[in-house]
Formats: structure tokens, C-alpha cells, sequence
């Protein structure tokens, strides 16, 4: 299979999952508190990470993309292409979104329909659209990995906790 074919073909059929799971797991508990929601798609993500390993396994896998042979040397600094291209795949991500949610409609819609769904209702905005828009636009996981006794320090905003809540999770894979 060709990598840019399966790779929109990852991204639709992950709209189409984030439709369907906004339909069955989150628009039941809309008007519930947040927490309820946060739990909700964790608890569905715990699932299908325990399915999916259950049908193929927990292994890694190596995907060959176009990026993944060579590396770039400037001086005695050397970058391979593949790091090369998750820098730039998140420099251009990291500014499509801030556009999005700053220039146009429906970011904004989704932005008032986050601080505060209620009063976006009753400012004419379809929440129930808004909402399945956003959990359908795309899955996303970046995955590292800390080893030893190595500590990571997160350093959030107090605004920005919610957010970050809905959309990180972490797993102990190690014990």
C-alpha cells in the first residue's frame, strides 16, 4: 500500500470512528459535567487499546515512510530525516490549528462551545454539531518514552488544565 494513500486513508477512517464514538459514547452524557465526558472517552480508549492487542498483539511495528531513510548534516550536527520530519509535520499542525481555531467560524464556535457549552447554546450556536465536528476532525497520539528513573516535568497553565485532561493520557507500560 502506498504510505500518502494509507495515510488519508488513516485520517478518514479516523474522522469517521471519532463520528461514530461522538455519537455513541459522548452525546448520551452532553449536558453532564466535563469530568463525565473525560472519563467516558478514557475509559473507550482503555478499551480499544486492550482490543486492538488482543487481535494483533502488543508488539511494535515498523512502518517504512518516505522519511525514513538519510539524515541531514550541517557541520558536526547531524538530524535524521524522519526527526526532521515530525518537526516540521508539528510546526505546520501547530499553525493549520491556529488558524483554524482563531480564524474561522467553527473554531471559534468550538472554542466559546469548550469554555462553556450551555451559554454557546443560547448564543445560537448548533453545540451538538460542534461537538461531533470536533471528535470526528482527527485521532492523534504522539508517543515517547521515559526510561529508568528519569523524571518528565509537565509545566500547564491553570487555564489550559482542561484541556490538557481531555486530551492526555499516560500509560506505565514498565511497572
Amino acid at each position: 500500500l502506498n504510505y500518502w494513500l494509507g495515510f488519508a486513508g488513516a485520517i478518514i477512517a479516523m474522522a469517521a470512528f471519532g463520528m461514530l464514538a461522538e455519537r455513541v459514547v459522548v452525546r448520551p452524557i452532553l449536558g453532564y459535567p466535563q469530568f463525565s465526558i473525560i472519563m467516558a472517552t478514557i475509559g473507550l480508549g482503555y478499551f480499544l487499546r486492550s482490543v486492538v492487542g488482543m487481535i494483533w498483539g502488543t508488539d511494535d511495528f515498523k512502518i517504512d515512510t518516505p522519511f525514513s531513510q538519510g539524515v541531514l548534516r550541517i557541520g558536526s550536527l547531524v538530524l535524521a530525516h524522519d526527526k526532521l520530519s515530525v518537526i516540521a509535520a508539528t510546526i505546520i499542525l501547530c499553525a493549520l490549528l491556529y488558524l483554524f481555531f482563531n480564524r474561522t467560524t467553527l473554531g471559534t464556535a468550538m472554542r466559546a462551545s469548550s469554555e462553556n457549552m450551555l451559554a454557546a447554546y443560547y448564543m445560537g450556536i448548533p453545540v451538538k454539531r460542534v461537538v461531533m465536528f470536533s471528535s470526528g476532525m482527527a485521532f492523534i497520539e504522539h508517543a515517547g518514552q521515559v526510561e529508568g528513573d528519569s523524571q518528565v516535568d509537565l509545566k500547564v497553565n491553570v487555564k489550559d488544565i482542561n484541556d490538557l485532561l481531555k486530551s492526555m493520557v499516560l500509560q506505565d507500560q514498565g511497572g
